[in-house]
């Protein structure tokens, strides 16, 4: 269960620096919470296998299968489900939830779903609305910072590729990518080439010389104008920006990416 979250640099010179860091990723207690995390996986999986891992995270309103796309103009039928309605304090259990074009159009009673529907037995797990993770990196989540800087860039995108699956199976929908070289991910989720969540991308990692973003070893220092750009560079991991004018023409070169990304290119049949 690979975990990455990014922080951010603090201000130089200020005494109390390390209190305004909004990001607590390596703090004792976080680090602490994720060994429990993990080492309860483990122990689950030991104890139960598969089955008991599925447990866990029954309140995730997993499926017991892989995530797929709704067939257009055939609505989904949840069966055998409990959920949260956002006004009474408790789980309603002994209805029926319709999901038609991606949204939930009805509640009703127990077999008076549409019958021409493609209907999916819960197995009594609890269905909730698509979490959220605000502060997430698709092609780093999965694998060490020394891989993501060294290995092949096609094995990096696969294994986000997959881990993008993953985490829509965990319960998450939507991600806001705050770095990394994810638009090509995002447009094989958005055309359905592979099952994956909703990804607001942010591009490479904007960085100044020696910011959080800088991934350089220090051998590769001093960096002169008329260097090519290191392989975190090329990759679209980060980009070294220092001074107004380099922080334009990054910014402007990630937006330009993103918007081309965007449009609909005809895809080969």
């Amino acid at each position: 269960m690979g975990m990455h979250c990014c922080g951010h640099d603090s201000a130089i010179g200020t005494p109390d620096a390390a209190s305004i860091n909004p990001c607590l990723c390596g703090a004792r207690e976080t680090q602490a919470a994720f060994a429990r995390i993990e080492a309860d996986l483990s122990r689950r999986e030991a104890l139960g296998g598969t089955a008991a891992v599925l447990g866990m995270f029954a309140g995730f309103g997993l499926a017991p299968q892989f995530a797929r796309a709704q067939t257009p103009g055939c609505p989904t039928v949840l069966t055998n489900c409990s959920f949260f309605d956002g006004t009474t304090l408790k789980l309603h259990t002994g209805r029926e939830i319709v999901v038609e074009g991606g949204k939930v159009s009805a509640i009703v009673g127990a077999g008076q779903g549409p019958q021409d529907a493609t209907r999916i037995d819960c197995g009594g797990r609890t269905v909730t609305p698509g979490l959220i993770d605000c502060h997430w990196h698709a092609t780093l989540v999965s694998v060490t910072q020394l891989a993501a800087l060294t290995q092949d860039i096609a094995f990096i995108h696969l294994v986000a590729g997959q881990e993008a699956g993953a985490s829509l199976m965990r319960g998450f929908t939507t991600v806001r990518d705050t770095g990394g070289p994810v638009f090509g991910l995002k447009l094989a989720i958005d055309r359905g080439v592979l099952a994956g969540l909703r990804i607001f991308p942010s591009g490479a990692m904007l960085s100044q010389t020696s910011g959080h973003g800088d991934f350089r070893m220090l051998n590769a220092l001093p960096r002169m104008a008329s260097d090519p750009a290191d392989y975190t560079g090329r990759a679209g991991v980060a980009a070294i920006a220092d001074g107004e004018a380099e922080v334009l023409r990054r910014t402007h070169g990630q937006l330009m990416k993103g918007l081309r990304r965007s449009r609909s290119w005809p895809v080969a049949a």
